[in-house]
């Protein structure tokens, strides 16, 4: 199953809304909150900063039916985790985090959501990867969810399939994205998780070669051709082309 923590930000042009509103909301809702656990105090503590103060009034959007919306959405997420994930009636649950940041009116959520799945659902540092998962990303979730099901009916009972990481370029754990809480690395392992792979460091049946210097390129292709050479499936994750082609 697949559920998402709200994004920060609104969806420009949505019901009216402009670019403005949605540069205004990100940044509004991305300011410092004060940190809270309980989950009534969570969906109550919107609007109150840091230093214990309540944040003023926005000008290109309406925050008291920004906080609804995300009240109801915090509700249902809740829902999903304690009547769905806990009681057994769902296989796996993957919680996204879209348009996240490290600090703002997000973050107790995702603590309540990791706390929730450690105290309830047998997890660690927020994790299960048998059970739930969360992570920053929501475009990708259906995909990586699809090669859940999809590595479930091609392994069957051989165990799970095994998955090496290398980077050309600096090391994932060094990267986080200012639109993410985590670093690059993390969110890779998270995603083998949700397919159903076990992160191994040799003899993996999949490489994922992540390219994070674009002056690594060259090495990186070698290695996708000994890859190729070898009969070695390769997942490639270009970190730095942005989507033009890489140079051979």
């Amino acid at each position: 199953m697949l559920d998402t923590i709200m994004r920060l930000a609104t969806t420009s042009f949505t019901e009216g809304l402009t670019y403005d509103a949605y540069v205004e909301s990100r940044n509004f809702m991305g300011q410092p909150r004060q940190a809270y656990t309980a989950f009534s105090d969570i969906l109550n503590g919107y609007n109150t900063s840091d230093t214990d103060t309540q944040y003023g009034d926005t000008t290109e959007f309406n925050k008291e039916q920004y906080y609804n919306a995300r009240q109801h959405k915090f509700k249902t997420n809740y829902y999903v985790l304690d009547q769905l994930a806990r009681r057994g009636y769902i296989d796996f649950l993957a919680v996204g985090v879209d348009d996240a940041k490290t600090e703002g009116v997000q973050i107790n959520e995702i603590r309540f959501v990791e706390n929730f799945i450690n105290r309830s659902l047998g997890g660690r540092g927020g994790q299960n990867p048998n059970l739930a998962i969360i992570l920053p990303d929501a475009d990708g979730l259906g995909h990586s969810l699809v090669a859940r099901m999809a590595n479930h009916l091609n392994r069957g009972k051989k165990g799970r399939t095994k998955f090496a990481l290398q980077y050309y370029g600096p090391h994932g754990s060094t990267i986080i994205n200012p639109y993410e809480y985590m670093s690059v690395h993390d969110n890779i392992l998270r995603h083998i998780d949700i397919v159903g792979g076990q992160f191994v460091t040799n003899s993996p049946d999949i490489e994922i070669i992540a390219i994070t210097d674009v002056t690594q390129v060259s090495s990186a292709m070698a290695g996708i051709e000994a890859n190729g050479a070898g009969n070695r499936a390769t997942v490639v994750i270009d970190f730095v082309a942005q989507g033009q082609p890489m140079p051979q």
